[in-house]
């Protein structure tokens, strides 16, 4: 099959997962609520324990990571569980796709809704607890290149 069929089946799977995710308010509503829930009780513990800047910069970039990872990679096990729930799963199979379709398709969305969690949690912890998630990595990205 051509690079263009492959990718109008990639595609394919990524708009199905796009309107089930539309459509879906809970999984709208948690993908803006628990993040911001992690941010502030981990950012407000963090200045109950009067820790300092690094540290807090060290945890919250754990929570922003998991999270980030946590929303990604829901859009794959929804895709998946859907397909389980509807009893559609083996029409998928029967269809001329492959897994990895549904695998690049589910995982294109699961990586732009990681990417927009990743952006709208650095706002909160930039502008809630002043920590900018861009100061710890720019020199280490700069060190590591110059290595080898």
């Amino acid at each position: 099959m051509s690079w263009l069929g492959e990718g109008h089946q990639i595609w394919a799977f990524a708009a199905r997962s796009l309107i089930v995710n539309r459509r879906n308010v809970f999984a709208v509503f948690e993908m803006l609520f628990w993040p911001g829930v992690a941010i502030l009780s981990v950012g407000l513990l963090t200045r109950f324990l009067h820790l300092d800047a690094d540290t807090v910069s060290f945890i919250l970039i754990g929570a922003v990571s998991m999270n980030t990872i946590q929303i990604a990679q829901l859009d794959l096990s929804y895709s998946l569980l859907y397909d389980v729930w509807s009893r559609s799963l083996k029409h998928a199979f029967i269809a001329p796709v492959r897994l990895a379709h549904l695998i690049l398709g589910a995982g294109l969305v699961g990586l732009g809704r990681g990417l927009f969690i990743f952006v709208v949690m650095g706002v909160l912890s930039q502008t809630l607890f002043g920590m900018d998630l861009g100061r710890p990595g720019v020199g280490c990205i700069y060190r590591c290149q110059n290595l080898h």
